[in-house]
């Protein structure tokens, strides 16, 4: 099932790419978060340290002389760090059963990448919509 979802986000997300000229905050965003959408609050916790590491990037990007690659890695470590932190906070390792936490390290990093290319909105709303083609695509293939 994992295997299809991201085949079904990769395809899913050229799609959408091809007809509207926006990412949906990266090619595996959406199928990764496809595969957590019946634990909202996990999601709203990936977007939140997402947003945290888009307006971090907002502030030091213009101090820095910082383009494609390297701006990529700053922003995958940037999000990798806001998803630890929130983590943390929220008592992931901890061994607390149904702990809330951010969906992988390097997703908020990706989408963030991506909302400072593309602007915060439109990638956030692409994201759902892809997300939620993966989702409903899953069980017809599965």
């Amino acid at each position: 099932m994992i295997t299809e979802a991201f085949f079904i986000g990769l395809l899913a997300a050229f799609i959408y790419y091809e007809l509207t000229g926006l990412t949906p905050g990266g090619v595996i965003a959406p199928a990764y978060l496809a595969l957590y959408i019946h634990e909202p609050l996990n999601i709203a916790v990936t977007v939140a340290a997402a947003t945290l590491t888009w307006l971090t990037l907002k502030l030091v990007l213009p101090r820095l002389l910082i383009y494609g690659r390297r701006k990529l890695l700053l922003a995958l470590l940037i999000g990798f760090s806001w998803g630890l932190a929130l983590n943390r906070i929220l008592g992931v390792g901890t061994y607390l059963p149904n702990a809330v936490h951010s969906i992988g390290y390097l997703i908020p990093g990706l989408v963030a990448s991506e909302m400072i290319r593309q602007k915060y909105l439109p990638t956030i709303s692409s994201m759902i919509i892809v997300m939620a083609l993966v989702y409903l695509a899953l069980p017809l293939i599965t």
